[in-house]
């Protein structure tokens, strides 16, 4: 009965990290709504709504290599630089 207390009680906890990463995707969360919001005003939403899912993202890839520590290989750079390089041609034209 011991061993099968001791099992439970530590199935029930959430380990500390998980709420670490909550709180970095939440500031994350946070600032991109403000951000957006700020820049709003100053860009027409055909502009903004590219601008904002390129630079999501990069941010995204970036968060991935240095938090999660997903090796970054060239394909996904390559990747990255393609969809960044029509987010611009599409704004462009």
């Amino acid at each position: 009965k011991k061993q099968a207390r001791k099992e439970n009680s530590t199935e029930n906890k959430f380990p500390l990290i998980f709420f670490i990463y909550i709180l970095i995707m939440a500031v994350c969360l946070f600032a991109n709504s403000f951000f957006n919001t700020l820049a709003s005003g100053l860009l027409s939403a055909s502009q903004l709504y590219p601008l904002s899912q390129g630079s999501a993202l990069i941010i995204s890839f970036a968060m991935a290599a240095i938090f999660f520590g997903e090796k970054v290989k060239l394909r996904s750079v390559m990747g990255v630089a393609v969809t960044f390089a029509g987010l611009l041609i599409i704004n462009l034209l």
